[in-house]
Formats: structure tokens, sequence, C-alpha cells
């Protein structure tokens, strides 16, 4: 009976080797995934919340967000870490990853102009070391919101740069008119053309339509925009719930715990091995749609509570 238990002995300490084997073989497997966040907007941070979530299980997560001070060293002490893959939130992460030169496979998220920055957009059919979601919605999304939310508004005016939004406006010249819009187009070349065309247009038109266009939609052109809609008594349809926190009368936005989920799944195919190219930009599946009440309120305007079949929701007083 003794050499009996003294087997039984022998065989529990062997498995139980095995299994802390085993144990620190999935430890060390885990891939380590990089996470740099962009300060400032809501919509960031909830996106890398929803990407944290869904990875921690998987990987070890190194997250960094990103403030006034010490962004170059916490950056750089992730590098430290040899990240498969780092997912970048929000432009301004982008661009402080990119700084340091590394050629980690980038992962974007919540970024609404990929192609300024430099990184493939939804649709390119050539892509390799980087890929992402993008915040940008389709037109037909946005002009079936704006119809929904403005049912008796027949024009829309919008200013673009051509060297940046031409093919854009072309298509949603024909998209518009499929949801009974006239879309009257205003082209600027620069910056300072924006206030006095705007102006101009809001003088023509029922509502105003901003796209993600770097010449016009500028910082201090943003608030020249949303101050002359107001005064002319014309919505703002803008890019991103900020712009209706700030007096813009609606906007369909990207989903942030929808694009965290999706841009998690594409960072962790990386992380464990596969292709960057097997996982092509995407523009986000899921929306949210904001209403400012009190630009409503002034406008004149309903708030509906349902947009695209979803509740919208509403900021301001």
């Amino acid at each position: 009976m003794h050499w009996q238990r003294s087997i039984a002995s022998r065989i529990a300490i062997l498995l139980g080797c095995l299994i802390l084997s085993a144990e620190h073989s999935a430890a060390t497997d885990r891939p380590a995934i990089g996470l740099v966040v962009s300060p400032g907007a809501m919509a960031y941070s909830e996106s890398a919340d929803s990407i944290f979530e869904s990875l921690h299980t998987h990987a070890d997560v190194h997250r960094v967000d990103l403030g006034q001070r010490a962004n170059r060293r916490a950056i750089a002490q992730l590098l430290t870490q040899q990240p498969r893959v780092i997912v970048v939130v929000g432009t301004e992460a982008v661009q402080r990853v990119r700084q340091t030169g590394t050629d980690v496979p980038l992962i974007y998220a919540m970024v609404l102009d990929p192609a300024s920055l430099g990184l493939p957009a939804p649709g390119d059919q050539t892509v390799s070391g980087a890929t992402g979601v993008s915040m940008s919605i389709s037109l037909e999304t946005q002009f079936q919101a704006m119809r929904e939310m403005f049912p008796d508004g027949r024009t829309i005016g919008v200013l673009y740069d051509p060297d940046h939004n031409a093919d854009l406006i072309e298509r949603a010249l024909e998209v518009s008119a499929s949801h009974g819009f006239d879309l009257i187009t205003q082209v600027v070349r620069s910056e300072g053309q924006a206030r006095s065309a705007a102006r101009l247009l809001l003088a023509r038109v029922d509502g105003f339509w901003s796209v993600a266009d770097p010449t016009v939609l500028t910082y201090s052109n943003a608030r020249m925009l949303l101050l002359q809609s107001l005064r002319a008594r014309r919505p703002f349809f803008a890019i991103s719930e900020g712009y209706v926190r700030s007096g813009a009368f609606a906007a369909v936005a990207a989903d942030p715990h929808a694009v965290g989920q999706r841009v998690a799944e594409m960072a962790l195919h990386v992380a464990q091995g596969g292709e960057v190219r097997d996982v092509p930009p995407e523009e986000p599946a899921e929306v949210q749609v904001f209403l400012n009440r009190s630009t409503a309120g002034r406008l004149g305007l309903a708030l509906p509570r349902n947009v695209l079949g979803r509740a919208t929701r509403e900021v301001g007083r």
C-alpha cells in the first residue's frame, strides 16, 4: 500500500508541474498590444475602454492616455514592451506614435480623415502597415438621417476644397438628390475664404452640411460656421458629437463602443500573427445620432425620438 501511495503522490506532483508549465506557457504566449489614446473627446475614452475590455483577456494591453506632459516618454516606455501591434485612438495618438518612427503595425480607431494622416482609408485597395475603423459615415446614412431630422428641408449647402473632397462631393450630389435634397456646393480654396463663402451660401440654403475638409473645417472656421448658421437660423449638420455640444443642430457619428470592439478584433488578428492586409480599413458599422435640444428650440425644429431606426441622443439644455 505504501508503494501505491508513493506512486500516486508522484503522479500528483507530475500533474501539478504540467499544469503550472502550461499556465506559464500560456502566460508567456500572450501577445503584447499597445493602446494609445488621444485626449479630449469622450468618444475616444469610450472607444478605448471598449478596446481594452475586448483585449485584456487575450493579450497584455499596455495603455497610454495622452495628456499635456510626458507623452513622448510614455510612448517610448510602451515600445520597450515590444508590442506586436499598437492601437491608436484619435488623430493625436496617430501623430505621436508616428513621431517615434516605429515600424510596429498600427490599428487606428475614431479617426475622421485617415487619408490626411497618410493612413489607408476605407475602400483603399493596397493596405500594409496600418488599418482600422474610421469615424466617417456613409453618404447614404448621412442623407437618410438628414431627411428624417429635417423633413421640410429642400436645399442643403456645403463648403469644400476640391483638392481634398472633389470625389466625395460628386457622389454626394447624387445621393442627396435621391433623398429629395438639392445640394448647393461652394468651393473654398483657402481657410480665409470660408467666412465670406459661408455667409453667401447660408443666404441661399435651408441647411448646412459639413464634411471633413482640412481647408474648411479648421478650429477657427468651425466656430465661425456654427455662429453664422445660428444667426442665419439654418440647421448645421456636423461631423461629430463635439460640434453638436458646441451648438450644431445634429450629427450622425460612429458608435465608439462598436468601433472599439471591431478594432480589438483587428488588433488581436495581427498580434496573433495575422497580416494587416487581411483586415482592410472599414467604415463604422454602428452609428449614433446626436441632437442639440437648445439649438432645435432656437430654430423652431422638432426633435425626432428615432432616426435611422434608433433612439436619438439629446445634448444641450
